[in-house]
């Protein structure tokens, strides 16, 4: 986390460190349940996941956009902005859209 951060221009310190593991930790979390409940048929549990997921990332967004307009961090932290604005906008596309799932495509034909 420390070579990271410093990408930034943020200074890590040991509770810093602590902070990004745990973080990654979470991140990781959230990997394997994408993961698993993309080999799920679609259901309300899935929709609910995926506007879960959306609300999640669009948080971020507004938590790197504050970071990024208030405060010194390089311009490298645009590439975060973008990111969760792209993480954002596909989750919303599946959450509250009609798309046709692949698995449902899969059983029609």
């Amino acid at each position: 986390p420390t070579w990271l951060l410093s990408q930034y221009g943020i200074t890590a310190h040991y509770d810093g460190v602590i902070l990004s593991r745990l973080f990654g930790a979470a991140l990781l979390t959230i990997c394997f349940v994408c993961i698993y409940m993309s080999r799920e048929p679609d259901s309300a549990t899935l929709t609910a996941v995926t506007k879960a997921l959306c609300f999640g990332s669009g948080l971020a967004l507004l938590v790197h956009l504050h970071q990024q307009l208030t405060t010194t961090i390089g311009p490298l932290g645009w590439f975060s902005v973008v990111l969760f604005a792209f993480f954002t906008a596909g989750y919303a596309r599946f959450a509250f859209s009609k798309v046709p799932s692949v698995q449902a495509e899969s059983h029609s034909s």
